[in-house]
């Protein structure tokens, strides 16, 4: 394959995946208005599904959250009964979170069929092309983490002056 024709090939995997990520965020918009919970919620039931039981803090660590901020939409999912808060019984101060028997059942219903859809699609692949894809995942998601903290950061100077912040961040990106 010349030159071109890799570049080529290279930009239409780089827009078939803000293709997936756009088709992603769609399901997931539409998963949390079936919930009637916001975005943020949404992003920490995820994360709960992703990493099972684990404490509230660490919780607020993943997701970028205050404590306030994740002790307000705990109580709100706590509320709509889609998480539980469990204190350890060693250290008291320590409260452990996770996904309630109803949203474990509700997340099942809508992503167990588009998992399973997506593993038998996967079975097609031999182990060096899986290897290779998980490794591409593994890139393309140390490459968004990356751009999200810079950007997270990008907004440090004048709010109001969005050229000066991307540029910003944009020198950010290309030192690390």
């Amino acid at each position: 394959m010349n030159q071109d024709n890799q570049k080529s090939r290279q930009i239409a995997v780089l827009n078939l995946l803000r293709q997936g990520q756009d088709s992603a965020a769609k399901l997931d918009a539409e998963f949390i208005q079936l919930l009637n919970v916001n975005e943020t919620d949404g992003r920490l039931l995820n994360l709960l599904q992703l990493n099972g039981r684990q404490t509230a803090g660490e919780l607020a660590t993943k997701s970028g959250l205050t404590t306030g901020a994740i002790t307000t939409a705990l109580d709100r999912l706590e509320k709509a009964n889609y998480v539980q808060r469990e204190r350890d019984v060693k250290d008291r101060r320590k409260v452990f979170v996770e996904l309630t028997p109803l949203a474990l059942n509700i997340g099942g219903q809508i992503y167990g069929p588009i998992g399973s859809a997506t593993l038998a699609h996967l079975e097609s692949f031999s182990e060096d092309q899986l290897q290779t894809i998980e490794k591409f995942l593994h890139l393309f998601d140390a490459v968004n983490a990356k751009g999200a903290e810079i950007l997270k950061d990008a907004r440090w100077n004048d709010p109001n002056d969005k050229i000066k912040a991307t540029e910003q961040f944009n020198q950010k990106f290309n030192e690390s």
